[in-house]
């Protein structure tokens, strides 16, 4: 009896949550979320695509998806976002969850909504291939899922002549096609079955409009906005550092140094850049080459504008090369154990940007004399 209710109780919570393994009903959301808080507005949706990165590209391959990670990262900026009511009965291919909203993400495949009112969620599409794929997000659980694919005709064209809308005669049920002209030479046309007579905005730049009889086609021509994603196509910046160190001992120092960054994803980057120290006051200390390998960590973002800058720790080693005296510590020549703390302050992630930093660094054997040998400051971090 006691494994018999078990079973049962498993059983209901499957089909109780947001997210689910297998094909089921969904009749109460919120428990499984893919992301907390609930959301409550488009930029807070931009918010958690910007930020979920890694876990949505864990989740696409956990729902066999993984090919839609790369134009969906590229599109959703430029996406046309829409707040819809999803009716009892509305289906979905997929949706991503969190178990009781932490650990891995998972997947769950075949949802249909069947709760006793409808589902406020954000609606968007992509394009990737010869496919529209439209995805949903409940704002209380923030569930990434995917609700249907719509096939899409690409057609060449020579020549550079401009398409211009015009209404052509054809048999059977009210059709519409949807052009699309990025470029002088390229038409991508779209045929949906249009139940009712009315004019809807849909996801993406595009207007449809429907029009009422059995036998008629309207084909519109809108430009198309360029698409990019300047992380993905450019992994190296180039990255200039200017600051000012404290010796305890003391001395003052002013330095900098250049160099590349190269970012194997939004969170984690790696930095290698060389320059130099130049002693401005004190007695003890002096002028020295720097030599730094840092990897840094996007531990958190915070919303600038229209942009979601990071917060972030640094860590890594550095040769402080001296002229000085190598029988004193402050002067000798040393191999760095480096920390930063830092936040982004103007500019955007992916364009000429502005950070400001904390650092301190201190020798591999002095360690031990942090508070005498020790070199703490700040500075200015930019992004090219």
């Amino acid at each position: 009896m006691k494994l018999k209710f078990l079973a049962q109780v498993t059983f209901l919570l499957l089909l109780s949550v947001c997210t689910v393994q297998a094909a089921t009903t969904l009749t109460v959301i919120g428990r499984h979320p893919f992301y907390k808080p609930p959301l409550k507005s488009m930029d807070e949706l931009r918010g958690m695509m910007q930020t979920q990165q890694d876990a949505i590209m864990q989740g696409l391959q956990k729902a066999g998806s993984p090919q839609l990670y790369t134009p969906l990262m590229q599109q959703f900026s430029q996406a046309d976002i829409q707040q819809v009511e999803y009716q009892p009965g509305e289906t979905f291919r997929w949706m991503l969850f969190r178990p009781n909203g932490v650990g891995q993400v998972k997947a769950a495949q075949d949802i249909t909504w069947g709760g006793t009112s409808a589902l406020s969620s954000f609606e968007f599409s992509i394009d990737a291939g010869d496919k529209r794929y439209v995805f949903a997000v409940p704002l209380f659980c923030g569930n990434l899922a995917l609700k249907e694919v719509v096939h899409v005709v690409v057609k060449e064209v020579p020549g550079p002549e401009r398409i211009v809308e015009k209404v052509v005669e054809v048999p059977g049920p009210e059709r519409i096609v949807e052009k699309t002209v990025p470029g002088p030479e390229r038409i991508v046309e779209k045929v949906v079955e249009v139940p009712v007579e009315k004019i809807v905005k849909v996801p993406g730049p595009e207007r449809i409009v429907k029009v009422p009889g059995p036998e008629r086609i309207v084909e519109k021509v809108v430009e198309a906005p360029p698409q990019c994603c300047p992380p993905c196509i450019y992994p190296i910046r180039y990255v200039a550092d200017a600051g000012y160190l404290r010796l305890s001992d003391p001395a003052d120092f002013g330095f900098g140094r250049i160099g590349v960054e190269y970012a194997f994803n939004q969170r984690l980057s790696f930095l290698g850049m060389i320059g130099g120290a130049t002693k401005a006051d004190g007695s003890d200390g002096d002028d020295a080459w720097l030599v730094d390998l840092m990897v840094q960590y996007n531990l958190a973002f915070m919303k600038m504008g229209e942009a979601w800058n990071p917060i972030f720790l640094g860590f890594g080693l550095g040769g402080w090369m001296s002229d000085g005296d190598d029988d004193i510590d402050s002067e000798d020549s040393d191999i760095d154990i480096i920390a930063q703390v830092g936040a982004q302050l103007f500019g955007h992630p992916d364009h000429f940007n502005t950070s400001v930093f904390l650092e301190a660094r201190s020798g591999i054997d002095e360690i031990d004399s942090l508070s005498e040998y020790g070199r703490f400051g700040a500075g200015l971090r930019f992004r090219f």
